[in-house]
């Protein structure tokens, strides 16, 4: 008959580990009983020689203290990892307000409600496509409709639109979602050039909201990416096709901490800016030798 030693294998080292695991937790129920503590941690270092009495020593010990035995114990639950999902942002409050002899022009009020309900449904996906860490856009909006010269332009959370452009141009909601994105940016005064802020409102316009409507050719000889608007949404489109899918995202971000620099465009895309406008006018160039 072999020997019980011969018989230990890299199982047998495993149990002994976890008998020690076992004595050690035995040993801290019973910490405020000090004659119990010190008579077993003797009877364990005397038995440990000896494999089998080890085994049962301590599953009688199990037993008595209600402590699972090791080889039948479950393995300990893993911690799981707290994932803190982004709450989407939304809007808590929109008031459209028609001033003065708006209040009588026709379609008005019809039109008015459809454009509450774009800032409803856009709000949402506009914040998403332009979030950044820490920032939260402004939760309320109000439209005004009024007579004055011009189509559209915000202040802070508030858009006012022209009632004879909504004459001249019904179909124009685009230009409401323009309007809203300015509010989503909330940049900080004097923080950006113009041309930026402009060219990343008529993006979420021409590449989000109404991305089946062509962008108007440019002249490549003449255009420049300052005229901002149109002109510069379809170089922001075309930056993200070629080089970078978030560069707007990315661009928004720098906007908002107030770090914009023009070297950015070679940070997100490895050309710097002008280069990467000749580039970009070389595509209309081209169109136009076939």
């Amino acid at each position: 008959m072999r020997n019980v030693t011969e018989l230990c294998t890299q199982s047998h080292l495993d149990l002994l580990r976890q008998i020690w695991i076992l004595k050690f937790t035995f040993m801290r129920r019973l910490e405020n009983n000090l004659w119990i503590k010190r008579n077993v941690l003797i009877m364990v270092i005397k038995l440990q020689n000896n494999f089998v009495l080890v085994v049962v020593v301590c599953f009688l010990i199990a037993v008595i203290c209600g402590t699972p035995f090791p080889l039948l114990a479950e393995e300990p639950a893993q911690q799981k990892e707290t994932i803190t999902e982004k709450q989407p942002s939304k809007l808590t409050k929109l008031t459209i307000i028609i001033r003065g002899e708006a209040l009588y022009q026709e379609g008005i009020h019809e039109w008015a409600g459809k454009a509450g309900q774009l800032i409803t449904e856009w709000y949402p996906k506009t914040a998403a496509l332009l979030e950044s860490d820490g920032f939260k856009p402004p939760s309320e909006v109000t439209i005004i409709f009024e007579k004055m010269d011009g189509v559209a332009y915000t202040v802070r959370d508030t858009i006012h639109i022209s009632i004879d452009w909504i004459k001249r141009q019904p179909q124009d909601f685009g230009m409401v979602v323009h309007e809203l994105v300015h509010i989503i940016q909330s940049y900080p005064a004097r923080s950006s050039p113009g041309w930026v802020t402009e060219g990343i409102a008529d993006y979420i316009r021409h590449a989000h909201y109404e991305p089946n409507v062509p962008l108007p050719r440019i002249n490549p000889n003449k255009a420049s990416y300052r005229d901002a608007y149109k002109t510069t949404a379809g170089f922001f489109i075309w930056i993200e096709k070629k080089y970078d899918p978030k560069f707007v995202k990315k661009l928004n971000a720098v906007m908002r901490e107030r770090t914009y620099k023009n070297t950015f465009f070679e940070d997100a895309a490895g050309r710097n800016l002008d280069d990467l406008w000749k580039e970009y006018t070389d595509t209309f160039r081209k169109e136009n030798q076939n």
